[in-house]
């Protein structure tokens, strides 16, 4: 919040103030926070459509969703066969100013395609909201971390943070009985 003031004398001998409270705010890029769906054992399928979950970390700390999703409730996106790159973004998330690190869980929802093992990955995702040099405050995805693979175990894999976050299903055929 930044706060402004201005003080005048009036011709009376009395002093008039005017005060005022602008909330600022930091904006996360629409691009920031993507996931790309990749298909292991087979092409994809006009038909194939895997939906994405990102979440507060923590469901009882007040944490900002992309436009459109309402304050702590899980966002989904959709990737399909026609996703560029089979990615997908989340979407702009605005903040208010101040230092805070806000934190979340990017995870895929489990589909029903026949003979497809779904990821079971999940990603911690960290924002940080900071004051640039110029004043102005800023918000960046700091830090992304893989906390478990596609078949659910642990893993501690740092991320590039301009990098979508991955999720691989395998899919495994069933042969044919003559």
């Amino acid at each position: 919040v930044e706060l402004t003031k201005q003080m005048v004398w009036g011709d009376a001998g009395t002093l008039s103030a005017t005060i005022t409270n602008t909330l600022e705010t930091a904006s996360l890029g629409k691009e920031a926070i993507k996931v790309k769906k990749v298909i292991d054992g087979r092409d994809w399928r006009d038909t194939d459509k895997f939906a994405f979950t990102l979440a507060p970390k923590d469901p009882n700390t007040p944490t900002p969703m992309p436009a459109g999703c309402a304050s702590k409730e899980p966002c989904t996106v959709t990737v399909d066969s026609n996703s560029p790159d089979h990615t997908k973004a989340f979407g702009n998330i605005t903040y208010e100013a101040g230092d805070h690190d806000y934190h979340y869980y990017v995870t895929e929802q489990a589909g029903t395609a026949p003979a497809m093992h779904y990821s079971q990955a999940r990603y911690d995702i960290v924002v940080s909201v900071t004051k640039a040099q110029d004043g102005t405050w800023v918000a960046n995805v700091s830090k992304i971390t893989k906390v478990s693979d596609d078949n659910g175990g642990t893993d501690t894999e740092d991320i590039a943070s301009d990098q979508p976050v991955t999720f691989t299903n395998k899919y495994t055929a069933v042969a044919s009985l003559p």
